[in-house]
């Protein structure tokens, strides 16, 4: 606890209760109507495909209980997201990945989307450094449960997988 918190009984309380609600997880509602994501109240200030794959995240953990883990370039979840956010006009203000537009547009089977997958791996890089800057600044113990978590699995082809550890009855995702 900061000494300057305790020079009043104002501040001793607050830094306390800041304290406290940072100990237990917070609750996260991503709104893809107006493309916002809050943790216990504190908007997150996600740009473009951070949102978007924050969104991902969020939504694939709310569905499933088991483990949550979504594929990096896991084509299907990814079009979801778009479609359901970009109708907003955050959309058309935010989003210049080519490969979020192209996800978005695309009508066939989403097996024949191609897509620039650096790009959206470079998305998913950003979303986790710009999660781990706004915890650290704001409430660095949600960090363990709103830095996406990692794993590589290896078999004839390389794939990377990312999830929210966050528990589903915490995560709520509106639109």
């Amino acid at each position: 606890m900061p000494t300057d918190a305790l020079t009043s009984w104002d501040g001793a309380l607050a830094a306390g209760q800041q304290a406290i609600e940072q100990l237990a997880p917070p609750a996260l509602v991503v709104d893809l109507r107006t493309c916002v994501a809050t943790a216990s109240g504190h908007v997150m200030p996600l740009p473009g495909a951070s949102f978007l794959w924050f969104a991902t995240l969020a939504q694939g953990r709310a569905r499933d209980a088991d483990d949550g883990w979504v594929a990096s370039a896991g084509r299907a979840p990814l079009r979801a997201i778009a479609r359901a956010a970009g109708t907003s006009d955050w959309w058309r203000r935010n989003v210049r990945s080519k490969s979020w537009k192209a996800l978005r547009a695309h009508e066939g089977p989403v097996d024949t989307l191609d897509l620039w997958e650096p790009s959206l791996r470079k998305g998913h890089a950003d979303c986790r450094r710009v999660i781990t800057a706004w915890c650290a600044a704001h409430a660095p113990g949600w960090a363990r449960w709103l830095v996406p978590e990692m794993k590589t699995v290896v078999t004839d082809t390389r794939a990377s997988y990312q999830r929210l550890t966050l528990h589903p009855e915490r995560i709520t995702v509106l639109g």
